[in-house]
């Protein structure tokens, strides 16, 4: 080992390439912003929404990006304003007022925030009728009754009559009344069979199995109609609302099947991971399927291919609805609920643990301590709040269909009234 004014060779070696590295990040931290070439600029594109404005843009991989920062101004004008802050590549921006033209552009932050990127400018007009607000008074909750010492789970409502239904141990099916919470009727599901839900006109319930799709009557369990086909082992269905067809799930594949003649005229392979959730739109042309990856794909029911694929990371999809209002509001395993919109596929909202009403103007959010929050969905903020402790263990809740009632489950089953007044 070779010595140096008594410091070994080695040891001065690793001392300069110390001081050379902190120099650099010295020299790193101390740079000034560069100049960005045109060409560099940010592509964005903003377009009217329901309830705002949405953005997306594309990312410049040049830059490692922190954050983005969403800026807006009134058309004519020379100040931009910053309307909001964004991780990812989408932001909607829900304050713009209708009958405004707005420009819009996002900025870009590096890792030092460094202003260093900015989005072309884009214009904007939000029509009067595009931002529809409904206001919404809440004026308490009523309970209806509360029924069960058994655990119930996975509680659904039927689409357009007052009736649910809920799992209870071992393998049995309860379908209740939701008017005075009596009993139905009782069905048995064991191993091989799953529920379905309703058909459209709530005439029937269904059930599917291995190559079978099974549909039985809603007033006593009888059996309707058995169909036999190479559907795989069938996880999730939707009804035509005009009773025709069915979007059948078997796995990783969505067959349109004709009810009246027991067959399939198409099949749509869009998903590589199995489909949970399936909901046919109420009016137009549509039907939507989710599944255990959080990739929801929207098909045309008349050419059976995909209108398009939205990919979402928080988890397995688990509840669907379309919103009257129009959207689609899709439900994760994260207990995250996403509003789509219908025209860019983009979401409008997303609640980290609501569930979105049928109508999509409230959202319901089950605490720890038992209460139920009811938020306004315009205003963003609480409206009302109720106990649903009368239910032991209370552990889900679920909004119905087509009414503002919420059906809470857990060591028994309840369904509350909630009194809700819209503008």
């Amino acid at each position: 080992m070779a010595f140096s004014h008594g410091v070994p060779s080695n040891l001065r070696r690793y001392a300069t390439q110390l001081c050379f590295a902190v120099a650099g990040l010295y020299l790193s931290a101390c740079q000034p912003c560069r100049i960005v070439a045109p060409g560099e600029l940010l592509t964005i594109e903003a377009f009217v929404a329901p309830g705002g404005v949405s953005l997306r843009w594309l990312p410049n991989f040049k830059l490692k990006t922190n954050s983005y920062h969403v800026e807006r101004r009134p058309a004519g004008t020379f100040d931009f304003q910053v309307v909001g802050r964004a991780e990812s590549l989408v932001y909607f921006d829900a304050e713009a007022s209708a009958g405004i033209a707005y420009d819009y552009r996002v900025k870009a932050h590096d890792e030092r925030y460094c202003e260093t990127i900015y989005s072309q400018t884009v214009a904007v007009t939000v029509p009067e009728a595009a931002l529809p607000v409904v206001s919404v008074a809440c004026h308490g909750a009523t309970r209806r009754w509360v029924s069960g010492e058994q655990a119930v789970s996975d509680i659904r409502w039927s689409n357009h009559s007052d009736r649910l239904s809920g799992f209870v141990a071992s393998g049995f099916l309860h379908f209740f009344d939701a008017d005075g919470g009596s009993l139905d009727f009782t069905f048995f599901i064991g191993q091989t069979q799953t529920f379905l839900g309703w058909r459209f006109d709530d005439a029937a319930v269904a059930f599917g199995g291995f190559n079978r799709l099974a549909l039985h009557d809603a007033a006593d369990g009888a059996m309707q109609q058995a169909y036999e086909y190479a559907f795989g082992f069938v996880g999730a269905a939707g009804f035509e609302p005009s009773g025709m067809r069915a979007a059948v799930a078997g796995s990783q594949r969505l067959f349109s099947f004709d009810l009246e003649a027991g067959v399939s005229s198409a099949v749509g392979d869009g998903h590589d991971a199995k489909i949970v959730a399936v909901s046919w739109h109420p009016e137009r042309p549509w039907v939507a399927s989710g599944d255990n990856d959080g990739v929801v794909v929207v098909w045309d029911t008349e050419l059976w291919t995909p209108v398009t694929t939205v990919v979402s990371f928080l988890g397995g999809v688990t509840q669907m609805h379309w919103l009257p209002s129009g959207g689609l509001a899709v439900r994760f395993s994260d207990g995250a609920t996403r509003h789509f919109d219908e025209i860019s596929w983009q979401p409008l909202r997303t609640w980290t643990n609501g569930h979105l009403n049928f109508d999509g103007t409230v959202v319901a959010e089950l605490k720890g301590d038992g209460t139920v929050n009811i938020f306004d969905v315009a205003a963003a903020n609480e409206i009302c709040n109720f106990d649903v402790r009368d239910v032991a263990f209370y552990s889900s809740i679920r909004w119905a269909s087509d009414r503002d009632a919420l059906a809470v489950a857990g060591e028994g089953l309840g369904v509350w009234d909630i009194h809700l007044e819209r503008d």
